[in-house]
């Protein structure tokens, strides 16, 4: 959330002293509009920890060993391990 601010003009919503992510919709409508796969639910976590890196890697220089770190991570169990 803190990275968004590089990324478009804060909106006209307030920021919430105590907890960044209140109010988020109202200060960054173009993200928020767009982070929905990144909350899939906890039967989901992986497909929203993908959808999070895909994001900052099409915006951010990400140091390539964290990706292959998280995708190692989220790469789904093999049966029997």
């Amino acid at each position: 959330m803190e990275l968004v601010r590089l990324l478009d003009g804060e909106g006209e919503g307030t920021r919430d002293p105590f907890a960044a992510e209140r109010r988020f919709e109202g200060r960054y409508p173009a993200t928020a509009a767009t982070i929905a796969p990144f909350m899939q639910g906890y039967d989901r976590s992986r497909e929203s920890a993908g959808a999070i890196l895909s994001f900052l890697e099409r915006r951010f220089v990400v140091n390539p060993a964290m990706p292959s770190a998280i995708r190692a991570l989220c790469a789904p169990a093999r049966e029997g391990s």
